[in-house]
C-alpha cells in the first residue's frame, strides 16, 4: 500500500473536521446577535424587551445618597412616533412617562427596587405610533441573571478542542 494514499483519507477528515468545528463556533458565537441588537431584530418588533442592566449605574451629579443604586431593569420598544411620551407601568405600579427618541424608540433604565421586580411580572408601554394610532407593547420582567451559566463555557471547550486537534496534527507530523 501507498503510505501516501494512508494519509489523505485523514488529513481530509481533519479537514472536515476542522470546517465543521469552525463553522459551529461562528454560529455560536454569532447567535445572540440578533437578541443583543434589541427590539425590532429577530421578529421581535411587537414586543417590549425588558432586560437586566448589567452595566455599571450612571453616576448622580451631587451627594452619593440621592444617585439611585441597585439593580436595574431596561426597557426598550420600537414603533412609537418620535418625540411623543410613552406611558409605561410595571405590573400594579403608578405609570411612568417615557419619551420616544426622533426615531421612535421608547428606552428607559429604572432602579429595580423602585417598581414591582419579580421575575414575570408584567411591563405595558402605551403610546402613539406616527400613523396616530394607540401602540401597545407588552414584555415581562424575567429572572435575575445568576451569574456564569453552561453558555459562558461553550468558548473554553472550544478553545480546548482546537488546542487538542492542533497539538495533536503538530505530533503526528513530527512522526511522520
Amino acid at each position: 500500500m501507498n503510505p501516501t494514499r494512508e494519509r489523505r483519507p485523514s488529513t481530509l477528515r481533519r479537514a472536515v473536521a476542522a470546517a465543521g468545528l469552525a463553522l459551529v463556533a461562528t454560529g455560536v458565537a454569532l447567535a445572540p446577535v440578533a437578541a443583543a441588537e434589541g427590539p425590532g431584530y429577530g421578529a421581535t418588533a411587537d414586543a417590549l424587551a425588558v432586560s437586566w442592566d448589567v452595566s455599571p449605574a450612571p453616576q448622580a451629579a451631587g451627594p452619593a445618597e440621592l444617585a439611585p443604586s441597585g439593580p436595574r431593569l431596561r426597557l426598550q420598544g420600537v414603533g412609537f412616533r418620535g418625540g411623543s411620551t410613552t406611558e409605561v407601568r410595571f405590573g400594579d405600579d403608578a405609570t411612568r412617562s417615557v419619551s420616544a427618541d426622533d426615531t421612535g424608540t421608547v428606552e428607559a433604565s429604572v432602579v429595580a427596587a423602585s417598581v414591582t421586580s419579580a421575575p414575570g411580572t408584567s411591563v405595558v408601554a402605551v403610546g402613539v405610533t406616527p400613523s396616530g394610532s394607540r401602540r401597545v407593547l407588552v414584555g415581562s420582567v424575567p429572572p435575575e441573571p445568576s451569574g456564569r451559566g453552561p453558555a459562558d463555557l461553550v468558548p473554553v471547550v472550544a478553545g480546548g478542542v482546537g488546542l487538542v486537534l492542533t497539538a495533536s496534527t503538530l505530533r503526528r507530523r513530527r512522526r511522520g
